[in-house]
């Protein structure tokens, strides 16, 4: 069960990176901004990550909301697209 969580948490780490790299080779933000942006935790925590590392409050914020929004319209989507396939 440990071996799992740490998997989970290297797996999502991974995802941040590159995720991270990305936006700043793209140029639409920040190293610290973009993986704060992206990176699994709570909006709170990141938020104040945010204010201590100097980072654009608004870059890390407008990309937790969104994240949280896609999660709870995305969620019962895949739900029940889940069930239908089960179904059939």
């Amino acid at each position: 069960m440990v071996l799992a969580g740490i998997a989970y948490v290297l797996v999502l780490a991974v995802l941040a990176a590159g995720f991270t790299a990305f936006v700043t080779a793209a140029g639409l933000g920040e190293p610290v901004e973009a993986f704060l942006a992206f990176a699994p935790g709570g909006q709170a925590e990141m938020t104040v990550l945010a204010i201590v590392t100097g980072a654009d409050l608004g870059f890390v914020i407008t990309h937790h909301l969104t994240r949280i929004v896609l999660v709870i319209v995305g969620a019962p989507l895949v739900a029940g697209f889940i069930a239908r396939r089960r179904k059939d």
